[in-house]
Parts: C-alpha cells; sequence; structure tokens
C-alpha cells in the first residue's frame, strides 16, 4: 500500500495498514542522548496533532538494554565530534596550561521535519584546575559536515532508534 504522503517518513513503511496509515503516526520529533555513564534516552514527541499533542515521551536504557551495534556506532559519533575539540592553551601569569577536557552529553537528532539531518552534538568541558574554571563546549557536525561513511553509521543509528520509539509508542496505544 502506498503510504499517505502525509505520513512519509513517520512510520516505517513496513507497519503502514489499512485504516491505520491514516490514523495514526510514528512520532515526528526524535532524539537520544548518551550520558557518560552509558545510559540512553529516547526522546520523541509528535506535536501536529494539535490541540491533542502528544507530550515528550523518554525512554530510558541502561547500558545492558543498548544493543552492541549501536553502542558502538554513539562511540563511533562521539570520536569524531572529539577529534573536531580545539583545546589551546590558557595564558596565566609566566606561562600556559592546557585545560584539562572532558566529556558531556552527545545528542543525535534521529527525525526532525524542521531541520536538515543528520545532527549531531557533544558538550564538553574544558576545565583548569589551577584557575578554578570550567568552560562548556558545543562540538557539532551538521548534515553538509558528513562524509558518506558517517552518514551510513548515523543512518544504522537512526533506524535502530526509530524501531525503538515505533515500538514504544505501538505500546501506548495499545494501552489506550
Amino acid at each position: 500500500m502506498e503510504v499517505p504522503y502525509k505520513f512519509k517518513g513517520l512510520v516505517p513503511e513496513h507497519a503502514v495498514h489499512g485504516e491505520e496509515a491514516r490514523t495514526r503516526t510514528a512520532p515526528a520529533r526524535q532524539h537520544i542522548d548518551e550520558h557518560l555513564d552509558g545510559n540512553l534516552e529516547i526522546r520523541y514527541d509528535y506535536p501536529f496533532s494539535v490541540p491533542h499533542a502528544l507530550p515528550e515521551q523518554v525512554i530510558r536504557l541502561v547500558p545492558e538494554e543498548v544493543p552492541q551495534q549501536l553502542r558502538a556506532d554513539l562511540t563511533e559519533l562521539r570520536n569524531w565530534l572529539r577529534a573536531r575539540l580545539d583545546v589551546r592553551p590558557v595564558r596565566i601569569p609566566h606561562g600556559e596550561i592546557l585545560p584539562a577536557t572532558r566529556d558531556g552529553i552527545l545528542t543525535v537528532v534521529i527525525q526532525d521535519q524542521r531541520r536538515a539531518l543528520p545532527i549531531v552534538r557533544l558538550y564538553c568541558y574544558e576545565t583548569t584546575q589551577q584557575l578554578g574554571s570550567q568552560v562548556e563546549r558545543e562540538l557539532r557536525m551538521e548534515a553538509s559536515d558528513f562524509t558518506p561513511a558517517q552518514r551510513a553509521v548515523w543512518k544504522r543509528v537512526q533506524q535502530e532508534i526509530k524501531g525503538m520509539a515505533w515500538k514504544n509508542f505501538q505500546e501506548k496505544l495499545s494501552d489506550r
């Protein structure tokens, strides 16, 4: 069955059947946050059925629940962003010191009709213990920054996360 135009990209092709294709749609905005402790938060919503918009839903996964390939792909995305970090020495009286860095949250935008995808961002923190300062930096890759190989990795992440969000969404609908 052909998916109605307004649903293209929202519902996995294999999940669309008859009346369901016209009455149910998958979440339209999705992203994931990977925390340093390995926990993942999948966030999705569907704001387009106003005034009865689906509020943001959160699926929390502990490290043991994250598929191995997904974990590897997220690590690869994190490493590409980390390679963009340009840490420069900080001038202090009579010298310079190099700030220490640590990663923060990695965010991968999975689906958003308002933006060109892929988009991935990593928050990093530069700290200079001697000065007692900490600076938050955002490292970002947007659609034009991705090589074909990097885009393939993001696409695998997108497919995995969309499947998880769709399954969760279906469960919420069946509970009603």
